[in-house]
């Protein structure tokens, strides 16, 4: 059957990596009287890094809506192209590529995967851009935003890319095709 044999290739052709998704949980709670905050942990941990944040990034990390795990855990992180999910050609909007690779058994990331895989991940090649799967965070404005892990030569960045459904992202820009997903611990099985 030809989707089982999609589903059998396109686990065979996936990156895993295993991060930590968690900073230092616990200590949310006795910073709020200080005003200190786990997303000004985040930024003071990646300017540590010299790692560049951009605008969206940095706002949305200050959001209230940002949350952090409460307590440490352990994700596999699977890269996973444009291309290899099935959109050739001209690629395919947002929307329907979060769908297929959670119809495949993937799932969105949580929001701080972003940031803490930034902070793991330093020897990202240049010239690769990781689009973070997952649900947008809103910035002040309204625009839906979403992270992504860059090192585009002048060094390591996090940035904040348009996260609206009807986006295409292009599997003929290898560069920019490339998302990061969740893989849960049972992969589905595609629908017949």
């Amino acid at each position: 059957d030809r989707a089982r044999a999609q589903l059998r290739s396109l686990r065979q052709r996936v990156t895993l990596s295993r991060v930590s998704v968690s900073i230092e949980p616990g200590r949310d709670a006795a910073a709020k009287d200080s005003g200190w905050t786990l997303g000004d942990a985040v930024r003071d941990a990646l300017d540590a890094a010299k790692i560049t944040v951009g605008d969206s990034a940095d706002e949305i990390l200050g959001r209230p809506a940002f949350t952090f795990a409460n307590e440490r855990r352990e994700l596999n992180l699977v890269v996973l192209s444009v291309a290899a999910l099935g959109f050739v050609a001209d690629g395919g909007t947002l929307a329907d590529i979060h769908a297929r690779a959670v119809r495949l058994g993937f799932e969105l990331c949580p929001e701080e995967v972003g940031p803490q895989l930034r902070l793991q991940y330093l020897n990202q090649p240049v010239g690769e851009f990781l689009h973070v799967a997952m649900k947008p965070q809103l910035t002040y404005r309204g625009d839906p935003v979403d992270f992504t892990l860059a090192n585009g030569g002048a060094g390591l960045s996090l940035l904040g890319g348009s996260a609206r459904p009807n986006l295409v992202i292009s599997s003929r820009a290898a560069a920019c095709a490339q998302l990061v997903f969740a893989q849960t611990d049972r992969m589905a099985e595609p629908h017949r």
